[in-house]
C-alpha cells in the first residue's frame, strides 16, 4: 500500500548561541510551546491555524517524554494533492540510507520541495509559518541559527520502510504530514505514564 508522507524538520545549533534579546538559550525553549507544553496526556485541544481562523486542528498529547503530539486536520485535502502532485512532477528520487553494517534502513523515494523555489510557494510558506506559530517555542524562532529543512516528501511503496531511528542533533523538531491517509509512524521509547515501552519490546509487541 503506497504511503506518503511530508516532513518539516526544524534544527538550532544552541551550544553557544544567544537569542536576539541577549538571554541564553535554555534547553526549556526547545520544547513545545505553552499551549501544548500543559496539555495532559490523553487530552485534546482546540487550535487553529493563524492564516485561517475558521480552520480549526485537533492537538492530542500522545507521549510524555518525549513531547509527541497528534494533530488531526492541519492540511486540507487540496493541499495535500497539491503538495504530493509537485512532489511527482519534481523527478522524485531514491532514498536509500544505510545503517551500521551498511543495512539497509530505509527504503523509499523522496523529493525536496522549497518554499522559495515552489511553484507552491504561498501555500508553503503559509503552512511552514502555520505550523511554526503552533508547535514552535516563539523564543527559538528569533535565534540566529534556528531554521527549517525545505518539506521533506516521502513515497512509499510496497515494502517500503524506515527502520526505528533519531533524527539527531540538531534537530529538535519533527512535524510529519500523513498525506494520503495510509500511514502510521511507532515511537518504541515514548513515555506513557508510568509504562516502561522496554516491557513492550520485551514482550515481542510491534
Amino acid at each position: 500500500t503506497r504511503k506518503e508522507d511530508a516532513i518539516h524538520k526544524y534544527s538550532l545549533q544552541v551550544s553557544s548561541q544567544k537569542v536576539q534579546n541577549g538571554n541564553d538559550i535554555h534547553p526549556s525553549m526547545l520544547g513545545p510551546p505553552p499551549t501544548l507544553s500543559s496539555l495532559p496526556l490523553g487530552q485534546t485541544l482546540i487550535l487553529h491555524r493563524p492564516s485561517n481562523a475558521h480552520h480549526a486542528i485537533t492537538a492530542e498529547r500522545i507521549s510524555n517524554e518525549p513531547n509527541a503530539f497528534l494533530l488531526r486536520n492541519v492540511l486540507t485535502k487540496e493541499e495535500c494533492c497539491d503538495i504530493m502532485q509537485e512532489a511527482l512532477t519534481s523527478n522524485m528520487t531514491a532514498a536509500e540510507t544505510r545503517g551500521e553494517e551498511d543495512n539497509l534502513s530505509r527504503q523509499s523515494s523522496v523529493a525536496w520541495l522549497s518554499s522559495d523555489k515552489s511553484t507552491s510557494t504561498s501555500m508553503l510558506s503559509l503552512l511552514q509559518n502555520d505550523v511554526n506559530s503552533i508547535l514552535v517555542n516563539p523564543q527559538i524562532t528569533t535565534a540566529e541559527h534556528f531554521r527549517i529543512e525545505p518539506l521533506q516528501v516521502l513515497q512509499y511503496q510496497k515494502g517500503g520502510m524506515f527502520v526505528p531511528h533519531h533524527d539527531g542533533h540538531p534537530r529538535f523538531l519533527t512535524v510529519i504530514h500523513y498525506l494520503n491517509g495510509v500511514a502510521g509512524t511507532w515511537f518504541p521509547f515514548a513515555k506513557v505514564d508510568a509504562v516502561d515501552p522496554l516491557d513492550f519490546l520485551e514482550e515481542g509487541y510491534t
